[in-house]
C-alpha cells in the first residue's frame, strides 16, 4: 500500500487502517510504500493508519 508518510512505521507493527478488517503487520518498507502480511478486504484513500497491540497466542513447548 502507498502510505503519504512512512516515518513512523518500522517493519513488525501491527497497524490497523481505517475501513479495512482486521489487523496488518509490516513485512517490508520501501520508502512510502508498506507490504503487509494478508491483503486488504477493501481499497480505501485517505484512510487512517493507527498502531495496534500484537496479539500473541500460547503454544505448547517444542520438542527438542
Amino acid at each position: 500500500m502507498v502510505l503519504n508518510d512512512a516515518a513512523n512505521l518500522t517493519v513488525t507493527y501491527a497497524i490497523t487502517i481505517a475501513g479495512v478488517t482486521g489487523t496488518k503487520i509490516i513485512m517490508a518498507l520501501e520508502g512510502n510504500a508498506a507490504f503487509v502480511d494478508t491483503a486488504c478486504d477493501v481499497s480505501v484513500a485517505g484512510g487512517a493508519v493507527a498502531h495496534a497491540a500484537h496479539v500473541f497466542k500460547n503454544m505448547p513447548p517444542l520438542a527438542a
